[in-house]
C-alpha cells in the first residue's frame, strides 16, 4: 500500500511544495487534504516561478491526476485561476462536493475581526478561511456541491437565515457585507468551472489505495498551526498532520509520513516563538532566505531551529521522517549559527559562507561539516531520520540521503 503523506513540521512555509513537486512524477494521485487558499506553495517549474494556493502541486506535473478533498475550503476565484494552470499542464483535477466555499463575506469578516483585535490580532491571512470553517462545522454555508444553479445556492444560504446572521455579524464590526442577491450571483458565476470537476474524492483515493496505486497526500500549513496541536488562538482551522488524512479520507495506514522543516524556523503572524532571533540576525536571515509570505507578502519572523519543538511536532503530526530545506541559506548567512537543544540552551555550529556551492552537490557526504553535525543533532533529538536535504529552490535541488 504505497501511501505517502507530506506535511509541514513547523509553522508552514517550510518548502513542502518543492518536496511534493519532486515526488509527484513517481505517484499516480496527488491529494490536497486540508486548508484553503491561505497556503502558498512556491515552485520553480521549468525555470519559471509558480505560486499555488489551493490545488495540489501535482497540477504542474503533466498528465497527473489531482484531488481536492472534502475537508478543504475553496475560494472559487483562486480555484478558477489554478484550474487554468492545471489545464495548461494537461493535468486532471477532481473536487469533492463536500468541500466548503469561501464567500466574500468570509474574507470581510476575517479582516474585520483582525482589525477589531488590535494588538491582539492572530495574524491570519485574511483569506476567509476561519469564518468558512466555522460555517463548515456548524453544518451550514455553501459547499462545492451546491454550485448547481442559482436556486440551490440561494436555498442553502437562506437555510436557517444563516447568511442573514453572517451579515449581521459583519455589520456589528462596522462592515458593509454583500447582499444575498449579490452573493448568489457571484457564486453562480463559478458553476460552469466547478460542476464538471465534482467527484467523490474519498472513494477515488480509497480505490486507488486498494488497487496498489501510489498516492501522495499533500498538507497545507504546519503541525505547529494545527487546530489541536497548535497554540490557541494562533492556529489555523484544519488538521495539519497525517491525522487530517485519516479524519477526512478514512485512510489510516501510511508507508511514509514526511515532515518538511527548514534548517532554521520562521513564523508569520502572532504567537509564541521561543527560538526567535534578535533583530539583526532576524533581518540577515530574512533577506538571505527571501523570507516573505507567499500568500500575504508579509515578512516572516525568523528563529533558530528548535529541536524539542520539532520533536513534539513529529509526535503530534505522525511524522516518520524529515526533509530539511534552506540548509544552503543558513550556513551562508552566518559564520556561526545556533540550534536549540533544550529549553533556553543552544549549541553553536560552524557555517560555510560562500565556500560551498550547494546546488552542485549530489551526495550527502559532500555536505559541509556544520551541516552534517546539524543533521546528526536533528536525528538524535527527534528520533527521526533525515532522508532529504534541500540545497536550492528547484525540485531537483534535493539530496536524498535514504530511500
Amino acid at each position: 500500500m504505497p501511501v505517502h503523506v507530506v506535511v509541514g513540521a513547523q509553522w508552514g512555509d517550510e518548502g513542502k511544495g518543492k518536496i511534493v513537486h519532486a515526488l509527484a512524477e513517481e505517484n499516480d494521485l496527488i491529494v490536497r487534504f486540508n486548508g484553503g487558499a491561505n497556503a502558498g506553495h512556491t515552485l520553480m517549474v521549468e525555470g519559471e516561478k509558480v505560486v499555488l494556493h489551493l490545488l495540489p502541486v501535482g497540477i504542474v506535473t503533466r498528465f497527473k491526476r489531482n484531488l481536492v478533498g472534502p475537508y478543504t475550503v475553496c475560494d472559487p476565484e483562486v480555484l478558477v485561476k489554478e484550474l487554468a494552470i492545471a489545464d495548461a499542464y494537461k493535468s486532471e483535477v477532481f473536487l469533492d462536493p463536500r468541500a466548503g466555499v469561501v464567500l466574500p463575506i468570509h474574507k470581510l469578516l476575517d479582516g474585520g475581526r483582525e482589525n477589531a483585535s488590535g494588538g491582539g490580532a492572530i495574524g491570519t491571512t485574511k483569506k476567509g478561511i476561519g469564518p468558512c470553517y466555522e460555517d463548515y462545522v456548524s453544518r451550514r454555508g455553501l459547499r462545492l456541491g451546491n454550485l448547481t444553479d442559482a436556486d440551490a445556492i440561494r436555498a442553502e444560504l437562506a437555510r436557517g437565515r444563516s447568511y442573514e446572521e453572517r451579515a449581521a455579524v459583519a455589520q456589528f464590526h462596522g462592515l458593509a457585507p454583500p447582499s444575498l442577491d449579490e452573493t448568489v450571483a457571484w457564486a453562480a458565476s463559478f458553476i460552469k468551472a466547478v460542476q464538471p470537476r465534482l467527484a467523490d474524492t474519498v472513494e477515488m483515493a480509497r480505490q486507488a489505495v486498494a488497487a496498489g496505486k501510489r498516492v501522495l497526500f499533500e498538507g497545507a500549513q504546519g503541525v505547529n498551526l494545527d487546530l489541536v496541536a497548535g497554540t490557541r488562538p494562533y492556529q489555523t482551522s484544519s488538521f495539519c498532520g497525517a491525522g487530517g488524512v485519516s479524519a477526512s479520507f478514512g485512510i489510516t495506514r501510511f508507508d511514509r509520513v514526511t515532515g518538511v522543516a527548514k534548517a532554521y524556523a520562521t513564523r508569520v503572524g502572532g504567537g509564541p516563538f521561543p527560538s526567535e532571533m534578535g533583530e539583526a540576525d532576524d533581518e540577515t536571515l530574512r533577506q538571505a532566505g527571501s523570507e516573505f509570505g507567499a500568500t500575504t507578502g508579509r515578512s516572516r519572523r525568523c528563529g533558530w531551529l528548535d529541536l524539542p519543538l520539532l520533536r513534539a511536532s513529529c509526535d503530534a503530526g505522525g511524522i516518520t521522517e524529515l526533509v530539511i530545506n534552506k540548509v544552503d541559506v543558513l550556513g551562508k548567512a552566518f559564520a556561526e549559527f545556533q540550534v536549540c537543544v533544550r529549553d533556553g540552551k543552544y549549541v553553536k555550529l560552524p557555517g560555510w559562507g560562500d565556500d560551498v556551492h550547494f546546488r552542485n552537490l549530489r551526495l550527502y557526504g559532500h555536505l559541509p561539516v556544520g551541516a552534517q553535525i546539524l543533521f546528526d543533532l536533528i536525528e538524535k533529538y527527534t528520533d527521526r531520520p533525515v532522508v532529504g536535504v534541500g540545497t536550492g529552490p528547484a525540485s531537483h535541488d534535493i539530496i536524498w540521503k535514504r530511500n
